[in-house]
């Protein structure tokens, strides 16, 4: 069991998903390029795909699919990365929206993000816009910022301002004062995008709509707290409001920066005494 050999039988015959689940997840979890070449192959096969994770008669059933594919994504060793890319590439893999949602989960789930991993969120569209974001957001680390960046400035025109605005609130808001995504911010308010986008970056990191935002969640989303932020952070978000100032948004956002930037610069004064 311990062998390449007797593990790769596995993946190629065994009927028991729990087995294929355990040896996948070895495989995916090694710093061994031929573990993770077995792998690949075995993820190239419908078959296999069908043993690890059988019908239950209730639509697509991928649960193991996701627990190997998170462990791949969170490999460090650089082959982790090719065996993603060859299934972005797989007509499979790429038909099955769930599965492609799982690729890119699996995808940003190594921090920092490597370069390498880059093309496969360029690899699939407006359908999945709004999750490449949210997973960009997650991952936090400067290369997945700048990704996401990107994506903002190049949004498919099938995807509308407001569902972006919606995933700002969403998700920017619980990490308003991480450095790398503030800067982003900045950034792209001096880019030409959209009055929508603009407004909702500036709520994004200063005011706070839980019911109008989120509904009647049971969980909503909570800001980030400006006074656990690092001092660079709330520097950089004094820049930001600064930008607000003659900003094309209404004068209600801008009291509502404002208000945020008072508190900020009380947090840094306490700072200093």
């Amino acid at each position: 069991m311990n062998g390449l050999p007797d593990r790769v039988r596995i993946l190629q015959n065994s009927q028991n998903p729990e087995e294929l689940e355990k040896v996948a997840e070895s495989l995916a979890s090694s710093s061994n390029e031929n573990d993770l070449r077995s792998l690949e192959s075995s993820f190239s096969n419908k078959g296999f795909l069908v043993r690890l994770d059988p019908s239950q008669g209730q639509g697509l059933e991928i649960s193991r699919f996701r627990k190997v594919l998170l462990v791949l994504g969170r490999n460090p060793n650089p082959y982790s990365t090719k065996v993603l890319l060859a299934m972005s590439e797989d007509d499979q893999i790429r038909k099955e929206v769930d599965r492609v949602d799982v690729l890119l989960e699996a995808a940003a789930a190594l921090k920092p993000l490597p370069a390498e991993r880059i093309p496969l969120f360029r690899a699939f569209g407006e359908d999945y816009f709004l999750l490449k974001l949210k997973l960009l957001v997650d991952n936090g680390s400067p290369l997945a910022i700048g990704e996401l960046e990107q994506e903002i400035l190049t949004k498919p025109s099938e995807v509308e301002d407001e569902s972006v605005v919606s995933l700002m609130h969403r998700s920017f808001v619980p990490h308003r004062t991480d450095e790398s995504l503030i800067r982003m911010a900045e950034d792209l308010l001096q880019e030409s995008i959209s009055s929508e986008l603009r407004t909702g970056l500036f709520e994004s990191f200063f005011d706070f709509q839980s019911r109008h935002w989120y509904g009647p969640v049971r969980v909503p989303p909570e800001p980030a707290d400006f006074n656990a932020a690092s001092t660079t952070a709330l520097r950089e978000l004094l820049k930001l409001a600064d930008m607000a100032k003659n900003a094309p948004i209404s004068a209600d956002l801008k009291h509502k920066v404002l208000g945020s930037q008072t508190t900020i610069k009380r947090v840094l004064e306490q700072r200093h005494t």
